[in-house]
């Protein structure tokens, strides 16, 4: 199973550190001893460690739609996928790898938040989208959860 790791700054005057997420990352290469992959913007930073399942030489993460608006470091499994980037493909989305990833990225530019309606299988996830300036964080219960850790403050 893939690793997911991240960290979100509530002060967008603040920017996170790309060493701090690399680190992180390589705290859990046992996870996805397969590849690695960075997104750090402004107050937000995620890496992802992978474990090669589908397309194994084209699904690098994080993966982002063709203007590079939306990114996802996604850790799960899409069912539905193939039929889903039927649907896509017939509405002029252009994709660039054979990977169930790809197809939640596409579908949320086609259908926004509602596009998890759409999917079938274990969904956790991370959404970035830079487009507009701000991101989009979700957590989908399912088979696999993705799990958050708060640091409490102390005086």
């Amino acid at each position: 199973m893939c690793g997911i790791c991240g960290k979100l700054v509530f002060d967008h005057e603040a920017r996170v550190s790309p060493a701090l997420i690399k680190s992180m990352a390589d705290t859990i290469s046992h996870r996805g001893p397969d590849d690695d992959g960075y997104f750090v913007s402004g107050p937000v930073g995620f890496g992802f460690r992978r474990l090669s399942i589908i397309d194994l030489s084209g699904g690098h993460q994080p993966l982002s739609n063709e203007d590079g608006s939306i990114h996802i470091i996604f850790n799960g499994e899409i069912y539905n996928y193939q039929e889903l980037r039927q649907y896509l493909l017939g509405r002029g989305h252009i994709f660039r790898t054979q990977t169930d990833t790809e197809t939640i990225v596409h579908l949320y530019e086609e259908l926004g938040e509602a596009c998890v309606e759409k999917l079938r299988g274990m969904l956790p996830s991370l959404f970035g989208t830079i487009a507009v300036n701000h991101f989009f964080l979700r957590e989908i219960v399912s088979e696999s959860s993705l799990s958050t850790i708060r640091k409490r403050r102390t005086r």
